[in-house]
């Protein structure tokens, strides 16, 4: 149930002794009462070698950006690039295209709906009584369209984030829906956030909702409103109980301390951050997360407890770089000056517990 997810957990970790960890990433595990063994953090980030090729450190997809929200896409794009994934293509609107690209020239960005195109659909009053054939045909063609331009992808990424600045037109629901469907069906890694998260909330996405909750591969990124609105979505008729079986995938409950569940385990960030909440914040986490979640599809660190650990890493590492980050700017700082910071914290943290291997 939702409930348990923010219960203390019965799969305990054990508390960590003043001399496990030498320095900076090390105190991290310390702080937050944790013990993970060096060798167990490194695994999950893949080596780099002679040997690598473009790819071999994450290929990943980002699907949002809409015409009103292209900085979400870019923050969560670029999150990821600066953890050390190799490629990313954002998958947007086609309103949202040229902004993007004019961002950042690392990223592959390829437009796979038209708003305006949705846009006329509604005025039209598609899939209302009384529309045309016609009208409806050209609207499945469209979707139809978008749904094949981001699943052909599929086979080549080892990650998929949907969400950041995705908006909420309707129309363009069910073509998510669709895809969401298709990663679950390729085993393929999913972040879900923001207005991801939203559709998932309503009714006619409840059987989504259903589905995800036992998929193991998915991470959900809810704030305090969207966790509340999938509780009420996941609400039945037994005595007003949350679905019994809301426990296989991940979730990341952000807040002051980001609480990172997954069935009986349970981890908290309790990792400063900044005192500036700033947007596209959340939008950096959800890329970061995303470049986890490739490393380990890539490194085939299967189980749920690395999973959760990945999870959690990444959530100190946007921590970590937040409060750098208002440590440099104070009250000017913005998502920007986080992303500069989140290579310099993976940094930190891979030659720190390197070191304890020594």
């Amino acid at each position: 149930m939702i409930e348990n997810l923010i219960a203390p957990s019965r799969h305990s970790c054990s508390k960590a002794s003043s001399d496990n960890f030498p320095s900076e990433w090390s105190d991290v595990f310390h702080r937050n009462s944790y013990v993970f063994s060096s060798n167990h953090v490194l695994s999950l980030i893949p080596k780099l070698t002679s040997t690598s090729h473009k790819g071999s450190h994450g290929r990943i997809g980002i699907f949002g950006g809409s015409e009103k929200y292209t900085g979400a896409p870019y923050y969560a794009a670029s999150a990821a690039l600066n953890c050390g994934v190799d490629l990313v293509t954002v998958f947007c609107a086609k309103e949202a295209c040229l902004p993007i690209k004019c961002y950042s020239p690392e990223l592959m960005v390829q437009g796979v709906y038209s708003v305006e195109e949705l846009d006329g659909f509604e005025r039209e009053g598609a899939e209302i009584s009384g529309i045309s054939d016609e009208d409806n045909s050209k609207l499945l063609e469209a979707r139809k369209k978008t749904i094949t331009a981001v699943t052909d992808t599929f086979p080549s990424l080892h990650a998929l984030c949907i969400g950041p600045g995705l908006g909420r037109h309707r129309l363009l629901f069910p073509a998510v829906s669709s895809i969401i469907q298709k990663a679950i069906e390729c085993n393929l890694p999913l972040i879900l956030d923001a207005d991801a998260l939203y559709m998932l909330s309503l009714d006619e996405h409840k059987d989504l909702l259903l589905e995800l909750i036992k998929y193991e591969n998915v991470v959900m990124t809810p704030n305090l409103m969207e966790f509340k609105r999938l509780k009420s979505a996941l609400q039945t008729d037994n005595n007003g109980e949350n679905d019994p079986l809301y426990v296989n995938g991940i979730i990341v409950q952000k807040g002051h301390n980001d609480i990172i569940t997954q069935g009986t385990m349970k981890l908290e960030c309790r990792e400063q951050g900044g005192l500036k909440r700033s947007g596209g914040i959340g939008d950096v986490l959800a890329g970061t997360i995303c470049a986890f979640m490739a490393w380990n599809k890539i490194l085939q660190n299967k189980t749920n407890e690395n999973r959760i650990l990945a999870t959690w890493t990444a959530c100190c590492t946007v921590k970590k770089a937040t409060f750098k980050a208002f440590e440099h700017k104070r009250r000017s700082m913005s998502a920007r000056h986080v992303l500069e910071e989140v290579p310099i914290a993976v940094q930190e943290m891979e030659d720190d517990l390197s070191r304890r291997q020594k």
